[in-house]
């Protein structure tokens, strides 16, 4: 592991969430995603400075889901991204690259359907998509 980009310190991002039905734990910061098995070992790591993950630096991990879905939010947009977690770690980011395209093709399509100014919305009837 990286001394700088793998810690917590940096940024000042301490969040780390946990699954106990699964026994993992994951943690986001501005250099990446990275979750770790029970016995504390890192299975995977996904770099923001590759291009499939660098939309990662504009969100915020918020909660692992009893089902196992990792809920991320975008920090400027105030949109949720869940991200099913797959059994084996290893393919985690497979997992999270298609679940960021969906979020870019869900969120594109709430522009044009309610078009918001400055992501805020100006149609009371916009509902709760969940991307």
């Amino acid at each position: 592991m990286h001394l700088r980009e793998d810690s917590p310190f940096t940024g000042f991002d301490f969040t780390v969430v946990a699954d106990p039905h699964r026994a993992r734990a994951f943690h986001l910061n501005r250099y990446g995603m990275y979750a770790w098995s029970a016995d504390g070992e890192l299975r995977a790591r996904m770099s923001t400075a590759e291009k499939p993950f660098k939309p990662l630096v504009h969100f915020a991990l918020l909660e692992c889901t009893p089902a196992g879905e990792l809920l991320l939010a975008h920090r400027k947009q105030h949109l949720l991204l869940r991200v099913p977690v797959p059994q084996d770690l290893d393919d985690l980011a497979v997992a999270v690259e298609a679940a960021l395209k969906g979020y870019g093709r869900e969120r594109t399509a709430l522009k044009k359907q309610y078009a918001p100014v400055n992501w805020l919305w100006s149609d009371s009837a916009a509902t709760v998509h969940h991307l």
